[in-house]
């Protein structure tokens, strides 16, 4: 391209380039004396016609820019630098130097050091900035929200609570509904509450109220770390659960606990603090569908709330704010006294009582036990809720309902309708036959039941009876011991350590299991007025015959603690209201008496652990709800659990192969104790009764049990008293007789189950359980040698054995194992005991002819 002019000693194209101007010497001459080198960069300076088409010329660092002065002192003067308008140089702190180091000139090492290094950078960088934008943003979303939100008035909460909630069948056909009343709602002021009833309140729900923001921190810290560790307890202070109540939103999400913070904190801005904690107490629910302190005062002590002037009465209000459906003394009256303790020692921690005080507290008696219940209006009736049997349907459904964290209030608010798993036809039918057998015209008017069926497939109840008017006390949840219904779960144990069910055991009575170290022994009497035909019976054969030396001696060999699992694993809880269940607390292990029943269980547990053996040892969790769904028809709760393997979770088969063997052995019981099914249907099952405690060895029973399934339901049944007494009633072979006598597990509890199972099966397909694997030794030798002592494995009712006890025959006499087929049916006429009957001293046995003779003392001294 051609040159621009230039001035007259501009040297020729492709010349060397110098420094421009008129005297400069030809590119590449030597400098004269005196003068300073060249220095290369920058284009050429103009000519004397003031031309820029020459060469660029050399320019001196003093005519450079500072900014392109090079990083070393070269000894040039230096311009004053800007240190906000240069790039930092060796030595600056934030001087990097990775841009003037090659890559190729790097060993592996320190390349390595070098890209960590970027890499933190980018890291610290990032996160300063996400912390910024994580404070500023939450702040900036607060201000914001914080003047959109309103926060609603108590007249305007209780104006919200308005829609009838609609409870169904699992058909989708109406169970009931639950419809407000209005107008019974009563708002006291700050002044006509009782201090004592504020100080209780606080100390146990929000201690920090009065100097609080509306929020406690700590608590919503606290309820964070529970979330993330798997523990439980909220954060939520008294103003939050207000707003939650006036929102009636129980939604899980960020979202709503951040406008549940922001509306609690403009509610502290805008109400005095006096205001907000009676706007609270005027709405919060108490159970017994009691909303706001003054309804609750009547429902609990039938008086009003201004009346209320003891600690005791006070606590035991608040007791129940946090699970009204469970804390409730009339419908657990354990967990009750529990949180009413609890209330009291909080108060005294917060200096509202005196500890000496509070020492001599007697829990407040309202009338709500069981045989003392007062016949006041309570809350589910005041409510339109449901009657009768179904009143006690709808009080676990909340309560199953709150444990998801659906509130009452969310649901009336929002008028939801509820799927239940009862069975309409399974419902009308349990009530009919409770009716017609216990509560027959001519029985005993102290005689209380309870009835619980479950499907097996799905873990729904079917089924549910806790008590006849549906009032207060709910027998089905209440703790009683099982008696011989519970072996069961001793024969799960033995199968589990693959002793099968053709393995026999001693069945002489009575029978002594000595303990080591000089503790007393534990004796065992069967209480068969025949005896039985066997004397070394096999598994099979003492589970029908319920024989309690027999199933004792098993317990032993296979260790108590083995039991107590086996049981747990089809579905009897590991705690029952707080307390470890089956004696395995703070790591004890259960008493002999476990084998026969000793220990308390409830009846809808027995119906789920009978439903795992029906399912082929898979086991679900029991429950009453499907699903919930709103007006709209979404569906805001639907119980989705899977079954899991009780027995044995890594080999799903030999879980299989050991609930089919426990169904084997029950499979003789329904027929022997003279209530089979209809059609002959197979089932199986096991009848239970419970000594009458209030005299040594005495011939009575307090208590009675059948449970017993086919594969597509498993009922339990439960016949006793409102106290220990004894148990009598006139139900006899399928009629009620004019005399009361003695009542067993096949008498009442086996003829409620009968009526009910051959209501509900009728016209439905008579279904074969599935054929067992057979596990040890399935079937009975043909002849055994009968070696038992009343000496056997060290154990007693004080001295809990091991799981690796096993007891050993000592005596020996030759026995046949049943040669005669007639033997097996009472009085069995053509066998000979080989023992002489007699009637237990200090442990119950077994029902009488044709039932399961078994019954026995809670705390190891018997079963059945």
């Amino acid at each position: 391209m051609p040159m621009g002019p230039g001035g007259p000693n501009t040297p020729p194209r492709g010349a060397p380039m110098g420094h421009g101007g008129p005297n400069t010497p030809p590119g590449g001459a030597p400098m004269p004396p005196g003068q300073r080198p060249p220095f290369n960069g920058g284009p050429g300076g103009p000519g004397p016609n003031g031309g820029f088409g020459g060469p660029p010329r050399q320019q001196h660092p003093s005519d450079m820019p500072t900014d392109m002065l090079p990083p070393v002192d070269d000894g040039y003067p230096r311009e004053p630098e800007l240190l906000t308008h240069r790039e930092p140089l060796p030595g600056d702190p934030d001087y990097d130097d990775t841009h003037v180091v090659q890559a190729d000139e790097l060993d592996p090492e320190e390349e390595r050091k070098l890209r960590k290094k970027k890499i933190w950078r980018r890291v610290r960088r990032t996160g300063y900035v996400l912390a910024a934008i994580g404070i500023i943003a939450p702040v900036l979303a607060f201000v914001i929200a914080y003047q959109f939100v309103t926060v609603k008035t108590p007249e305007e909460v209780f104006a919200d609570v308005k829609q009838v909630v609609t409870i169904n069948y699992a058909d989708g056909s109406e169970l009931g509904k639950i419809v407000p009343q209005g107008g019974e709602r009563v708002q006291l002021k700050f002044q006509e509450i009782p201090q004592v009833i504020r100080d209780a309140v606080l100390s146990t729900e929000d201690k920090n109220f009065y100097e609080n923001p509306g929020f406690d921190p700590i608590g919503i810290l606290r309820a964070v770390f529970n979330n993330l560790t798997g523990g439980t307890g909220g954060g939520s202070g008294i103003t939050q659960q207000y707003i939650k109540i006036s929102t009636g939103d129980d939604e899980r999400s960020l979202t709503r606990k951040f406008t549940e913070l922001v509306k609690a904190a403009k509610m502290n801005t805008q109400y005095e603090k006096d205001d907000i904690l009676t706007n609270y107490l005027n709405v919060i629910a108490f159970g017994r569908g009691a909303d706001g302190i003054e309804a609750a005062a009547k429902a609990y002590f039938n008086k009003s709330a201004k009346e209320i002037n003891r600690p005791e009465e006070a606590a035991l209000l608040a007791a129940v704010i946090q699970r009204p459906y469970e804390w409730d003394p009339a419908i657990n009256r354990e967990k009750s006294v529990k949180r009413w303790n609890d209330v009291l020692d909080k108060m005294v921690e917060n200096g509202k009582i005196q500890k000496a005080a509070r020492d001599q507290m007697q829990f407040p008696e309202d009338g709500d036990k069981p045989g003392q219940l007062r016949d006041r209006q309570d809350a589910i009736r005041a409510k339109g809720g449901l009657q009768g049997t179904k009143a006690l349907i709808q009080q676990q459904v909340e309560a199953e309902l709150d444990r998801n964290k659906i509130s009452a209030a969310a649901i009336r608010k929002n008028g939801y309708t509820i799927t239940t798993t009862i069975d309409k036809k399974a419902q009308e039918a349990a009530e009919a036959a409770v009716q017609k057998v216990v509560f027959a015209k001519g029985q005993p008017e102290n005689l209380r039941s309870a009835l619980v069926a479950t499907d097996p497939k799905t873990g729904g109840i079917l089924a549910y009876y806790g008590s006849k008017d549906g009032k207060g006390f709910d027998y089905a949840k209440a703790s009683q011991p099982p008696g011989s219904s519970f072996k069961a779960f001793v024969v799960a144990a033995a199968l589990e350590k693959e002793i099968g069910l053709g393995s026999t055991f001693d069945s002489s009575s009575p029978r002594t299991f000595s303990a080591s170290k000089g503790s007393p022994g534990y004796t065992v009497t069967n209480a068969s007025r025949g005896g039985y035909p066997c004397t070394m019976c096999s598994i099979r054969e003492m589970t029908q015959y319920s024989v309690n030396t027999a199933f004792v001696d098993l317990a032993l060999k296979v260790g108590t603690k083995s039991v107590a699992n086996a049981a747990i694993e089809a579905g009897i809880p590991s705690e029952i209201n707080d307390k470890p269940t089956l004696g395995l607390g703070s790591g004890a292990s259960p008493m002999a008496g476990i084998a026969l029943g000793s220990y308390e269980v409830r009846t809808m547990d027995m119906s789920a652990a009978y439903a795992t053996f029906a399912n082929d040892g898979m086991k679900i969790e029991q429950h009453f709800v499907a699903k919930v769904t709103d007006s709209a028809g979404n569906v805001k709760y639907q119980f989705d659990k899977a079954a899991k393997p009780a027995f044995d979770q890594s080999n799903s088969q030999r879980n299989t192969d050991i609930a089919r063997n426990v169904t084997e052995a029950l499979k003789p019981v329904a027929k022997y104790s003279t209530v089979p099914l209809d059609n002959d249907r197979p089932s199986a099952a096991k009848t239970g009764t419970h000594q009458y405690e209030k005299e040594k060895g005495s011939p009575h029973n307090s208590r009675a049990w059948m449970v017993g399934y086919t594969p597509s339901i498993s009922t339990a049944v439960w016949v006793g008293t409102d106290k220990n007494e004894i148990l009598k009633g006139k139900w006899n072979a399928g009629k009620l007789q004019s005399t009361p006598k003695d009542m067993y597990g096949k008498d009442e509890p086996g003829w409620v189950w009968k009526e009910f199972m051959d209501a509900y099966l009728n016209g439905t397909k008579v279904e074969p359980f599935p054929a067992a694997k057979p596990i040890g030794q399935f079937e009975a030798p043909a002849t055994t040698t009968s070696a038992a002592s009343t000496s056997s494995t060290p154990t007693s009712s004080s001295a809990p054995p091991t799981s690796s006890s096993s007891e050993q025959p000592t005596s020996s006499k030759q026995t046949t194992s049943n040669p005669n087929p007639t033997c097996g049916v009472w009085p069995w006429p053509s066998c000979k005991p080989t023992t002489t009957p007699t009637r237990p001293s200090r442990t119950s046995g077994e029902d009488p002819p044709g039932g399961d003779p078994g019954r026995g003392r809670g705390g190891g001294n018997g079963g059945g």
